[in-house]
């Protein structure tokens, strides 16, 4: 499919989502700029949140029975992982971050900002075009 012909078969509304996540990223992009003195690591965050947003997005949207199978196994090891393995890591770096008493400074809130709006962000703009966007269903897949 052509690059025209996908582009004239968006509805409106999905075009315009394209366009609106578009500008928050590039917004991202220009906060990362301001965000501390570490912009590469500003910049790694906002790429690193995008690849996880855009593989929650593919497990999200699976394109046939078979891929369903294995992206609910895939979703099952990666929670258990997460729930386990991150969650203990995630506790101690936050009990050392405050072990002054003090919360993080706004760096680092503005920095898992950063990072949670490139995965929301990746996930919808892999969501939306793979089950909106992509290809039309063989006839075989709409019985």
């Amino acid at each position: 499919m052509k690059i025209n012909e996908w582009f004239s078969k968006l509805s409106p509304n999905v075009f315009t989502g394209y366009v609106l996540g578009t500008a928050t990223y590039v917004g991202l992009a220009v906060v990362c700029c301001y965000c501390g003195m570490d912009v590469w690591l500003n910049y790694a965050l906002l790429f690193f949140g995008s690849l996880v947003g855009w593989v929650a997005g593919i497990l999200a949207t699976p394109d046939d029975p078979d891929q369903k199978r294995m992206f609910t196994a895939y979703a099952k090891a990666i929670s258990l992982f997460v729930s386990g393995f991150i969650v203990a890591k995630v506790d101690r770096l936050f009990e050392s971050a405050t072990a002054d008493g003090a919360l993080p400074g706004p760096i680092v809130v503005g920095q898992l900002v950063i990072f949670g709006s490139a995965v929301l962000l990746g996930a919808l703009f892999t969501f939306i075009g793979r089950k909106y966007a992509g290809h039309a269903p063989a006839k075989d897949e709409t019985k």
